[in-house]
């Protein structure tokens, strides 16, 4: 990401190392360098959906990937064998610390006056990261765009926080 901000960005594009949270402070994340979108804060590691996952890429890998359709020739119990351990690969997890920050900390440290579009993908700790606006820098938010978890009502409370922002 530094790379390519510097790069491509003409120094207008400033990769910021940490994480976005409601305060600043320290989390330990899960990190799946092989599954990277799968990696999330490691108080959202959530092991029954990742059994879930696993589980559908067994069931799918073998049938729907040319490079490994072989696997499906293979008697039952030994492509069960040789999955699970590929699978088991994929998810390999390594904990990793974090910095946290909020993202109005992030604002008042680059001048940021305007924000086009806030895009917001942050694996169940989407309501965090909004909690981390002070009121003084809704007004500078045009757009929101973000994945949420429905877990406890949380689209109906982040629903009324961005309408209660005018957005």
């Amino acid at each position: 990401l530094e790379d390519n901000a510097r790069r491509l960005g003409e120094g207008r594009l400033h990769a910021v190392c940490c994480g976005l949270s409601a305060q600043a402070g320290e989390a330990q994340f899960a990190y799946r360098p092989n599954m990277p979108s799968l990696s999330t804060a490691y108080i959202h590691d959530d092991a029954e959906l990742e059994e879930q996952v696993k589980a559908a890429i067994l069931r799918n890998l073998a049938v729907t990937d040319w490079r490994v359709r072989w696997i499906g020739w293979l008697p039952a119990a030994l492509r069960d064998r040789v999955l699970a351990r590929a699978v088991k690969q994929m998810f390999a997890t390594e904990l990793v610390e974090c910095r946290l920050r909020t993202l109005s900390e992030v604002i008042r440290e680059f001048g940021i006056e305007r924000i086009d579009l806030l895009k917001v993908d942050a694996e169940k700790s989407e309501l965090d990261v909004l909690r981390g606006i002070e009121p003084e820098h809704w007004p500078l938010i045009r757009q929101v765009v973000m994945e949420v978890h429905d877990i406890d009502g949380r689209v109906d409370e982040i629903r009324a926080l961005l309408a209660s922002h005018g957005i």
